[in-house]
């Protein structure tokens, strides 16, 4: 998202999603996210500061609203949400692991992952293409634990550089 806010060639967006972090704040203090609907803010205690002391700005720019809402398969298809979530392995079968290394222990939740990419207009799931400083590959032949399966996911963006 802070690429995309700071490219000069796209223009001001809106966000749907299900987690506001501190990054999204500062694209809307920045003018570049005009608005933000999602479920939680995950904020630093100063950007949470920042939003308190300046509420008469930002209240007109987030929503927060429930998971049952924010996930709603029907809602993301009816607006045409673009979905961009992270993963950390894909395999050359297209099936994506957004929650777990090395198949056992869990990295993050999956959260709203599968509704978005399924239901979404175009769904992207990104990862750099090695981690580790290079010596592990984000690209594997084939993973244990499976979060989005090759028929949900659309595209798979895969970065170069060591993540």
């Amino acid at each position: 998202m802070a690429a995309l806010g700071a490219h000069p060639d796209i223009p001001n967006f809106k966000m749907y999603s299900e987690v506001l972090q501190d990054s999204k704040v500062d694209l809307i203090t920045g003018g570049r996210l005009v608005g933000a609907s999602a479920t939680s803010l995950a904020v630093t205690s100063e950007k949470l500061k920042q939003i308190i002391d300046n509420f008469d700005y930002y209240v007109h720019r987030i929503v927060l609203r429930p998971q049952e809402i924010s996930n709603h398969p029907a809602i993301i298809r009816r607006l045409g949400v673009i979905a961009m979530n992270t993963a950390l392995e894909a395999d050359i079968y297209g099936n994506v692991n957004s929650s777990h290394v090395y198949g056992m222990d869990i990295m993050n939740g999956i959260g709203g992952s599968e509704e978005f990419t399924r239901n979404s207009f175009l769904s992207i799931l990104m990862t750099p293409s090695i981690a580790k400083g290079g010596k592990i590959s984000s690209i594997v032949l084939m993973y244990p634990h499976i979060d989005n399966n090759e028929h949900s996911v659309q595209n798979n963006c895969y970065g170069t550089g060591a993540g």
